[in-house]
């Protein structure tokens, strides 16, 4: 799994956007994107409030990126 971005959008919450998968034998492709919402807790704790796992689909992805430029990210993250 690489993290690829985060972002906070309020005070004590932050967006976390990951790449994985599972494969039986050689690893391939990180085939689904995984999106946390965690909430910092009074403790200092961090807790996942919501999650959701997608399934990648590149061609949906360079459409969207074409058609609003703005949601692509600066740059990749070193693997």
């Amino acid at each position: 799994m690489r993290s690829s971005a985060s972002a906070s959008p309020a005070p004590a919450t932050a967006l976390v956007v990951t790449r994985g998968d599972v494969h039986k034998g050689r690893p391939g492709k990180l085939g689904k994107i995984q999106t946390y919402t965690v909430v910092r807790q009074a403790t200092g704790e961090w807790k996942v409030a919501a999650f959701q796992n997608t399934k990648h689909k590149a061609l949906m992805e360079a459409i969207s990126f074409r058609a609003q430029p703005a949601t692509k990210p600066a740059s990749r993250p070193a693997a």
